[in-house]
């Protein structure tokens, strides 16, 4: 019997070495003993690519995470924060990459850190050493997730994609490469990491996270994923309240952290501008952007003289939900709800568009989970319709990568839907009828 005991401590205590190590701050190095395999029920990645004009912001964000009242006994949360030598020079003014496991309490007064470094050989991390990470590779963020898995085993993993976001162009913009990773990239990244496994959630603390090309490329790497359809403030999500939240919920389900981030962002931006969050059940999205891309291709077989296709595309552009930079060269989403009731109220008389728009809605309603809109409008995600110009006009040209048959590595979404998508012939979907026939 003791020496069972003795056995299980050893085994014990050497995965407690490999996974938590050391970390460092300030002048010292101190050994992290508080990670326990019997308790811990979740583990979280904030995946931070904040080398860029967001630095200020992911310490922030730090900050705000170690003032929680958050278990760390319970929930892990593990952060790979990238830093810019440019924009803060707070706490050191370190300027690459370090992987930290936060530690709470901290008080208010106190503008430094506490949260233990750790060391990571599989990305050549380690505590008081000079190491560069590019966060837009999608290798860099698949080793970090096997190294979630492999070293902070919980009931529960998530992960958060946080930074610069542009929707089905990528996430992730690294200063230092000045490379984004694409979402080709990203869902290589969680193929070769998950190996057929499922994360509880995805989320996305950027801009244009909550949008259909997105969700339809990780569909079959999580159960859940949540962002934002447009622009989301500088200081993003207020991850003290969220962990706070959180922290009350005695059985942490994966409903209990999706309410604390939705709660949270309700709180924060109820009188922001036009912003939304959504909440979308994966399993659902694929049958959600098969009905909408049936509906289009209906639409565009209507759209049969060139006063047709004018008024639908001004509709679109100026009667609908959208999200977008209030500037040239910005891309715009259209929020998919609005987009399907334009086009289908304009064809109201025709059967088999009403019967395209009901299959669209029973598929939404499977598939949202919780919507919130800060104007009060109904809607679930967005969808890319074009670029603005000079002058805030609608461009006459798609970029080659949301064309199909322009490029030899496409997102899913394109590869998938060209009933909506432009096609290199430029001639049948909804998009050649708006914009090129």
């Amino acid at each position: 019997m003791i020496r069972n005991k003795l056995y299980a401590f050893c085994i014990f205590s050497f995965l407690l070495f490999v996974s938590c190590n050391s970390f460092y701050n300030g002048d010292y190095v101190f050994v992290d003993d508080s990670f326990s395999l019997l308790e811990n029920k979740w583990t979280i990645l904030v995946y931070m690519s904040a080398d860029n004009n967001l630095e200020a912001a992911a310490i922030e964000d730090l900050l705000e995470m170690e003032k929680s009242r958050l278990n760390t006994k319970e929930v892990t949360v593990l952060v790979l924060l990238d830093r810019n030598p440019s924009y803060d020079a707070s706490n050191g003014n370190w300027s690459n990459t370090k992987l930290v496991r936060l530690r709470t309490g901290r008080e208010e007064k106190n503008k430094r850190l506490i949260t233990h470094e750790l060391e990571c050989s599989q990305l050549r991390l380690f505590p008081r050493q000079q190491n560069e990470l590019d966060m837009s590779s999608y290798m860099n963020f698949s080793r970090i997730v096997r190294y979630m898995y492999e070293n902070y085993p919980a009931k529960h993993y998530g992960v958060i994609f946080w930074g610069h976001g542009e929707g089905w162009r990528g996430f992730c913009y690294d200063g230092t490469s000045e490379t984004r990773m694409t979402l080709q990239q990203m869902k290589m990244g969680l193929k070769n990491s998950l190996n057929s496994k499922k994360l509880d959630f995805i989320g996305f603390d950027t801009c244009f996270g909550a949008e259909m090309e997105v969700f339809y490329q990780i569909r079959e790497f999580a159960k859940i994923s949540f962002g934002i359809e447009g622009l989301l403030e500088i200081n993003g999500m207020d991850y003290e309240e969220i962990f706070n939240l959180f922290a009350l919920r005695k059985e942490k389900t994966v409903s209990d952290l999706i309410d604390a981030f939705l709660t949270q962002y309700k709180n924060s931006y109820d009188n922001y501008g036009r912003t939304s969050f959504s909440v979308i059940d994966l399993e659902y999205i694929q049958q959600m952007c098969e009905t909408f891309n049936n509906l289009c291709t209906e639409v565009s077989k209507l759209m049969l003289t060139d006063s047709i296709r004018n008024s639908m595309k001004q509709k679109l552009f100026y009667s609908t939900n959208k999200f977008y930079y209030e500037e040239s060269d910005s891309d715009v989403y259209i929020d998919v709800d609005s987009f399907v009731t334009i086009m289908s109220d304009f064809f109201a008389s025709d059967e088999n568009i009403r019967n395209c728009r009901e299959q669209y809605f029973d598929a939404r309603n499977k598939s949202v989970i919780e919507y919130w809109n800060s104007g009060g409008d109904s809607g679930s995600l967005g969808v890319y319709f074009s670029t603005l110009t000079e002058g805030n006009y609608l461009g006459v040209n798609h970029p080659m990568g949301y064309v199909k048959g322009r490029s030899s590595n496409q997102i899913d979404f394109v590869n998938d839907f060209d009933g909506y998508v432009p096609t290199i012939s430029g001639d049948y979907s909804l998009l050649d009828k708006i914009f090129y026939k």
